[in-house]
C-alpha cells in the first residue's frame, strides 16, 4: 500500500516493502534452493507451516496484503544461509558498529595466527637447542 507521506521521508515514490520484497527475492535465488525447500525448513524453524504459496505471495510485488512477517527474518536467514535481509533492517547505526565488531575479530584472528606463528618458531628454536646439547663432542 503506498503512503505519498513516506516520499519525503525514505526519498522514494515506491512503497517501503519493494525495497524488502525484492531483496526476498533476491536471496531466495542466490540461495540455490527451491522455494518449497525454503518453505519447509522455515516451517521447521519457527513452529508453524510455511507454504511454497506464503513465500510466493510475500515476495509478490502484486500481493500487497501478504508481507513478511518480522518475527521470521532470522529463521529466514538461517534457512537460506544468507544474512542480507538481517543488514538490511539494521540502521545505520547498527551497521556501524557490526562493522567495528567484524573488524575486531577479523583482527584477533589475524593476532591470533600471529602468536601461534610465534610459538611454533619459538618451539622449533627449542628443538634445535635440544638437538645441539645432545650432540656428541668429537
Amino acid at each position: 500500500m503506498y503512503i505519498p507521506k513516506m516520499k519525503e521521508k525514505i526519498g522514494t515514490t515506491s512503497a517501503p516493502d519493494e525495497a524488502l520484497r525484492s531483496l526476498i527475492t533476491r536471496i531466495i535465488k542466490e540461495s540455490g534452493k527451491s522455494r518449497t525447500d525454503i518453505a519447509e525448513k522455515l516451517s521447521v524453524h519457527v513452529g508453524q507451516p510455511i507454504s511454497k504459496p506464503m513465500l510466493d505471495d510475500w515476495t509478490a510485488e502484486s500481493k500487497k496484503r501478504a508481507r513478511f512477517p518480522a518475527c521470521f527474518v532470522q529463521a529466514f536467514s538461517e534457512v537460506t544461509e544468507d544474512d542480507q535481509l538481517q543488514r538490511h533492517l539494521l540502521s545505520e547505526r547498527l551497521l556501524d558498529l557490526l562493522a567495528i565488531g567484524e573488524s575486531v575479530a577479523e583482527a584477533a584472528g589475524s593476532l591470533k595466527r600471529a602468536q601461534d606463528a610465534v610459538a611454533s618458531i619459538v618451539e622449533q628454536g627449542r628443538g634445535k637447542k635440544a638437538e645441539h646439547k645432545q650432540a656428541p663432542k668429537a
